[in-house]
């Protein structure tokens, strides 16, 4: 594998009902990915979600959001993604790495509004928007 292609990153915004999905590829651009929407996380399908990304794309690592009160504190949601990804990390070989996504969703809605974008359509864009945000907060913390 070339040096360019080691800097793949696959970044992740997960809710309970859906999953946002971001990429930064092999000449450093930062990507939303479409979102997946579902009733309810299912980890054995996210699992083969994640993995099918993971064989496309071959990224060096992954990027999960964990979602904290704007204090700091841990809340259940927190909790909860905390465990989805540490089940994840078992079944896969990408390192995962887990970062403080607080204030992500709404930077997110504040790039949708400037780009001009309806409220109404903001779901179907702003969890992999999130995403994006998640990595480029990792990209300026990992300088």
């Amino acid at each position: 594998m070339d040096e360019v292609n080691s800097t793949t990153i696959l970044a992740f915004d997960l809710g309970s009902k859906s999953l946002g999905v971001a990429l930064k590829n092999k000449l450093g651009m930062i990507l939303p990915l479409p979102a997946i929407f579902f009733p309810r996380v299912i980890e054995g399908q996210l699992v083969k979600y994640v993995s099918e990304l993971i064989e496309s794309y071959h990224p060096k690592q992954l990027i999960f959001g964990i979602p904290y009160h704007a204090d700091g504190r841990e809340s259940d949601q927190t909790k909860w993604v905390k465990g989805v990804v540490g089940r994840l990390q078992s079944v896969l070989s990408t390192p995962i790495i887990m970062i403080d996504e607080r204030f992500t969703t709404i930077e997110a809605a504040e790039k949708l509004h400037s780009l001009g974008i309806p409220a109404k359509k903001h779901k179907q864009y702003i969890d992999s928007l999130s995403a994006c945000v998640i990595l480029e907060q990792y990209e300026s913390q990992s300088r």
